[in-house]
């Protein structure tokens, strides 16, 4: 087992902080989230959900969730966790990956949009953006075949920004 994915939970009475060892899939994903507490110190058996220490995406956890409906990142805003510089070549990746489904895709084409946006509207990391212009150019046609699906502030600022109406 991964020792870097984990939980901290913290008990509803005593506020104790307890660490609970995951698989980083089971962390990813969010399969933990019905497991039982019991704090070790007072015995209580509720708690406040705690802090989720997660490995950076890579190519395991990527791999599945494009392909698989029925596993998130997050409950909602997948493409906000998602928009990291950091993540740049595994988005392109998996966006270019033809298993992919469409829904997927639409997270993965946001995610680059929010980056773009957070960078023309905090005017900082101008390095990328040439990068990130020239790659979402590459995928035109997926920017026009999904753009009503991705959210208007974003399509507000980045499509100008690419050319594109």
């Amino acid at each position: 087992m991964d020792t870097d994915t984990y939980i901290i939970r913290h008990c509803k009475k005593c506020k104790h902080r307890q660490r609970y060892d995951y698989p980083k899939r089971e962390v990813a994903f969010g399969l933990h989230d019905d497991d039982p507490f019991l704090c070790s110190k007072c015995n209580y058996d509720s708690s406040d959900y705690g802090e989720v220490h997660c490995n950076k995406l890579d190519d395991d956890i990527l791999s599945e969730w494009i392909i698989n409906p029925d596993v998130y990142l997050l409950e909602q805003d997948e493409e906000l966790f998602l928009a990291d510089i950091n993540y740049l070549d595994l988005l392109l990746k998996y966006l270019d990956d033809k298993k992919a489904l469409p829904a997927k895709k639409i997270i993965l084409l946001e995610a680059l949009c929010v980056i773009v946006y957070d960078i023309i509207k905090d005017d900082k990391d101008k390095e990328h953006l040439n990068r990130l212009k020239d790659e979402l150019l590459k995928r035109k046609q997926l920017l026009h075949d999904f753009k009503d699906s991705i959210m208007a502030y974003l399509t507000d600022v980045v499509y100008p920004f690419l050319g594109l109406k």
